[in-house]
């Protein structure tokens, strides 16, 4: 993978162009490790590290 995904990656999802999902996976990085490299750069998290609507139960 290229040296410079990272900050791509960083850039197309602060613009909103890339999901967290999306964009840890173009880092090369799992969600966890995506999550602090966010902070680090100061960058804040859209509150969708996880996507609670895959595993959540179903409402009657």
């Amino acid at each position: 993978m290229a040296t410079d995904s990272l900050p791509i990656a960083l850039t197309l999802y602060r613009c909103g162009t890339l999901s967290f999902t999306q964009a840890a996976t173009r880092a090369g990085q799992s969600p966890e490790t995506f999550a602090r490299v966010l902070d680090r750069f100061g960058v804040p998290c859209r509150g969708e590290q996880t996507d609670q609507s895959t595993f959540s139960e179903p409402t009657a």
